[in-house]
């Protein structure tokens, strides 16, 4: 079986790991969506790929402090939620640490 998967939400017309990529991807019909996760210093999960936004490591913002930073940039949980039904995800977790909390928002 063959499968078309959309890395970091692919990159080809938004950029990528974005709010606006996954959504494309999702109206492309993604099979399955790759999403790298990242847990900022108040503990929410965010889809992010980098280990720094402007200069400072993801583990050391709040996610508020992300979100001023760069308003495209979802939460795990917003993500897992807008792909429910529509497609599968493939689960990149950045760092450990936060392997359970994880697991038990993707189930």
């Amino acid at each position: 079986m063959t499968a078309i998967s959309f890395h970091r939400g692919g990159g080809e017309t938004h950029r990528a790991g974005t709010r606006r990529a996954y959504e494309a991807a999702l109206e492309q019909g993604a099979d399955l969506i790759e999403l790298d996760v990242r847990q900022t210093r108040d503990g929410v999960l965010i889809c992010f790929h980098d280990e720094t936004l402007r200069g400072t490591p993801v583990t050391a913002l709040s996610h508020h402090e992300v979100t001023e930073a760069d308003d495209q940039i979802m939460t795990y949980d917003e993500l897992l939620r807008l792909a429910a039904g529509r497609t599968r995800c493939h689960i990149d977790l950045k760092e450990p640490g936060f392997e359970l909390q994880a697991a038990d928002l993707a189930i």
